[in-house]
C-alpha cells in the first residue's frame, strides 16, 4: 500500500513546483502509469491550492520584501503598492482568476494579493475555484488526448486554444479602451 502512494507523492511535489504542464502530463500518462483518475486529480488540485497558499503567505508575511533596494530599483514603492491595492479591491477576483489561468502571471499576482492583504476568504474562494476548473480541464484534456493523439487532432486543438486566447485578449482590450473612452468623456463633461 505504501509503495502505491509514491507516484501520488511525486505528482504532488511536481505539481507544487510546476503546475499546468504536470497536470496535462499526468492526464496524458494516466492510462500508461495506472494512476487512479479521481485520486490523481484530487492530488493535483490539492497541490495547486497549497502552493497558492504558500505564495500568498510569502507575500502577506514578508512585508520587507518590497523595502529592499532591489525593489526600489525596479520602481516598487508605497504609492505604487497603494495603486495595486486599489486595483485589487476593485478587480482582485478577476485578476487572480486570469493570472492563475496564465501560468506566468500566477505567482506574482498571488504574492501581490498577500502583500496588499487581500482577505483570505476572497483569496481562497478564487484559488479553489480556479484550481478546480484548471485542473479538471487540463487533466481531462490530457486523459482524452492520450487515447487519440494524432497530428491532425493536435493541430485542431492548437488552433482552438489560439482562437480562444485571441478572443479573450480582444474582449479585454475592448473593455479597457471602452472604459478608458467612457472615463475620458466623463472628465471632459465635468470640465
Amino acid at each position: 500500500m505504501i509503495g502505491s502512494a509514491y507516484p501520488y507523492l511525486i505528482l504532488f511535489v511536481l505539481n507544487f513546483l510546476e503546475g499546468s504542464i504536470i497536470t496535462l502530463g499526468a492526464g496524458l500518462s494516466v492510462s500508461t502509469t495506472g494512476l487512479n483518475y479521481p485520486i490523481a486529480l484530487s492530488v493535483l488540485i490539492a497541490a495547486d491550492i497549497i502552493s497558492d497558499i504558500f505564495y500568498y503567505s510569502l507575500g502577506r508575511f514578508s512585508n520587507r520584501i518590497f523595502e529592499t533596494k532591489y525593489a526600489k530599483l525596479v520602481g516598487v514603492n508605497k504609492r505604487r503598492l497603494g495603486l495595486v491595492k486599489g486595483y485589487y479591491d476593485r478587480h482582485g477576483k478577476v485578476t487572480l482568476f486570469f493570472a492563475k489561468m496564465s501560468d506566468i502571471l500566477a505567482m506574482p499576482a498571488i504574492i501581490l494579493a498577500g502583500v496588499i492583504k487581500m482577505p483570505i476568504s476572497t483569496f481562497l474562494t478564487v484559488s479553489i475555484f480556479t484550481s478546480v476548473v484548471k485542473a479538471v480541464a487540463l487533466f481531462t484534456a490530457g486523459y482524452l488526448l492520450s487515447s487519440s493523439i494524432s497530428l491532425h487532432g493536435m493541430t485542431e486543438i492548437v488552433h482552438l486554444i489560439s482562437g480562444v486566447c485571441i478572443l479573450i485578449v480582444s474582449i479585454l482590450m475592448f473593455r479597457y479602451f471602452y472604459v478608458k473612452i467612457k472615463t475620458d468623456d466623463k472628465k471632459r463633461i465635468k470640465k
